[in-house]
């Protein structure tokens, strides 16, 4: 037998609020906690075997969490003389007999009297026998039955109410109600300690029936409690798989992990809904204190990770998932769908499998493949040193923070990028950090957004969309048919060879061409500059030898909207065309270099212009 202790701790044994609000003040010493089934001696009624299973299923649980064994004993009187000689009894009594229809669990606490008038010196745990959660049913896991029998055996050791004062425990900030009231940070439900009224998790997900959806194991904060009292016991020590429930039915509930070691995964493969998979341990504070719920979208079942649990790997279902990782180095793994996949501090891999996800790397070195999709990598600064592999589909790298990047995709091996020294494969688009920054894209058609900074962008092959953001940046095309917008500053836009589409932006820019090839002869197919403004935005033409007769480099005459001459010194003149009544007015800018009155090169700019020498830089 155990010996009940008194510890009369005052309203704060640890100093955390929650963890203190469940400890009543007294205990047992330690060692065997022996107990007997009542067959009817007090009681009204024998216990069924379900319901001895299901004490039985209750006290397993509880020891692989702390130091203690549980040992049940036969029930004897003889000879006049009492020798049920045991720490806790239980009995069957009516609901009106605990205080009306409803009131289903009483227990006592170590060191009351007995209720027991015949020398038994034995607490005892009350259960109301008559009513319907206590059909087999209700007293699987996941029923209410077996929630409340867990319940009360954890009052028998010590535990309180979160919403009460019983003993000396205090109560959840910001709860003022037994039912309905879940404290300023949400802390009272079933699924952060049973201890709670509000069965499973209310909030969210509430319990609709008494056969699914409870709690039937103590909670991340119930285990924090019971190990402040008692201490830790070692349990799943091995690699360990966490598989998450992917339908409502019996046997559907919640549980909070206790895992003291081995390499362990949350699977969620299979299930055909959104999940919610958090590595993240209860860390007993704000709104985590309880811990990270983790579920599929519906399922009123799942778990949490109870405090200093380490959980290394996750695998989501076959829909869309959102998996975080914690401080070690994680496997995590969306699978099919539309996942979201944020990992934590450690070395990580990050898997987005099928559909388009968005992976997040986070510190430390990782591996981030994107899979199939059109995937979202973002990088943060001082990461790590990360291979990432966008995989099939056209994927995005997102850079966050005011560190600077230097980036060229057509480079498969190692590179330096700012953020780590990274080798990046198969990704199409970038989107720049805060700061100046220098990407360079490859042979495929490339989304380059500069967004902050002093940026510059080059497009290399391929149909590319360079944008750059509030500052003055530089942005170049390469080949291809390019689309460029400056945004805000003073940009310098080079669309190189291919047709391209070029927007300035606000503030004065300066689009380049540095060959004749850079556009063509033709007012079909040329380059088109969308928003040039006369007197403010320039042309440059001066890297070009304006004339392929003279000798040496020379520059350009303006001839206005006059004819091209035969002239041997290269001219430029342009043609206004009125498209009235439409929005497809235009200017063409007619470039000749060879004395034939030919032009060799067209330049097309939206809208109707009156153009000077000062439009360009000849």
């Amino acid at each position: 037998m155990a010996i009940a202790v008194s510890n009369s701790p005052g309203n704060n044994p640890t100093g955390n609020p929650f963890v203190d609000s469940l400890i009543w003040g007294s205990s047992w010493s330690g060692g065997t906690i022996t107990y007997s089934f009542d067959p009817g001696y007090y009681g009204d009624s024998a216990f069924s075997l379900a319901m001895k299973s299901a004490v039985r299923a209750a006290f397993d649980i509880i020891e692989t969490i702390i130091p203690l064994n549980f040992s049940e004993q036969g029930f004897l009187t003889g000879g006049g003389a009492f020798i049920n000689d045991v720490d806790i009894t239980y009995a069957l009594v009516s609901q009106n007999y605990l205080g009306g229809p409803g009131s289903v669990g009483f227990h006592q606490v170590p060191g009351d009297s007995s209720l027991a008038s015949d020398g038994n010196q034995a607490i005892f745990g009350l259960f109301g026998y008559d009513s319907i959660i206590y059909n087999p049913e209700g007293l699987q896991k996941g029923g209410a039955g077996f929630s409340v029998i867990l319940h009360e055996i954890l009052h028998g050791l010590g535990l309180a109410h979160p919403h009460d004062t019983g003993g000396g425990s205090s109560i959840f900030p910001g709860v003022f109600s037994s039912t309905g009231d879940y404290g300023y940070q949400g802390q009272n439900q079933g699924i952060f300690t049973i201890m709670s009224y509000n069965e499973g998790y209310a909030q969210a997900i509430p319990v609709t029936t008494y056969t699914y959806g409870d709690v039937a194991t103590p909670m991340a904060l119930d285990i924090a409690a019971l190990q402040a009292i008692y201490g830790t016991a070692s349990n799943a020590t091995g690699n360990n798989v966490y598989s998450l429930p992917g339908y409502n039915g019996a046997g559907t509930h919640w549980s909070s992990i206790w895992d003291t070691g081995g390499n362990d995964t949350i699977y969620a493969g299979g299930v055909q809904r959104n999940t919610v998979i958090n590595l993240n341990d209860a860390d007993l504070s704000g709104s985590d204190a309880g811990g990270s719920p983790i579920y599929a979208a519906g399922i009123q079942g799942g778990f949490t990770i109870a405090n200093s649990v380490v959980i290394e790997n996750a695998v989501g279902g076959t829909m869309s998932d959102t998996i975080i990782g914690n401080e070690v180095g994680n496997w995590l793994d969306g699978r099919s769908g539309n996942d979201i996949i944020y990992s934590g501090s450690g070395n990580d891999q990050i898997i987005g499998g099928d559909g388009n996800d968005t992976l997040s790397g986070d510190n430390g070195s990782d591996i981030v493949s994107g899979g199939n999709g059109v995937d979202n990598i973002i990088a943060y600064a001082g990461d790590g040193n990360d291979n990432i592999n966008g995989g099939g589909g056209y994927d995005w790298l997102r850079f966050t923070g005011n560190t600077s990047i230097n980036l060229d995709l057509s480079n498969k091996g190692q590179q330096n990028t700012g953020y780590g020294f990274d080798t990046i494969r198969s990704i199409e688009h970038v989107s720049g950090s805060d700061a100046n920054d220098q990407i360079t894209g490859s042979k495929v058609a490339n989304i380059l957004n500069g967004r902050k900074g002093s940026d510059t962008l080059d497009g290399q092959e391929g149909d590319d969309t360079l944008n750059g953001g509030r500052h003055s940046d530089i942005l170049i095309g390469g080949r291809g048919r390019d689309t460029i917008n400056g945004g805000n500053g003073a940009d310098i836009i080079e669309g190189g060879k291919g047709l391209d589409f070029m927007n300035g932006g606000n503030g004065p820019d300066t689009f380049v061409f540095t060959t004749m090839r850079d556009s063509t002869n033709s007012t079909i197919y040329s380059d088109v500059i969308g928003d040039f403004r006369s007197g403010e935005d320039k042309i440059d033409l001066s890297a070009i030898d304006a004339s392929e007769i003279l000798p040496g480099d020379d520059a350009f005459i303006f001839r206005g909207q006059g004819p091209i001459t035969t002239s041997q010194e290269g001219e430029i003149s342009y043609l206004k065309i009125d498209a009235a009544g439409t929005a497809n007015d235009r200017t063409y800018v007619f470039i000749d270099s060879d004395a034939d009155k030919a032009r060799e090169m067209v330049i097309e700019l939206t809208g109707l212009h009156d153009l000077t020498a000062n439009d360009f830089i000849l």
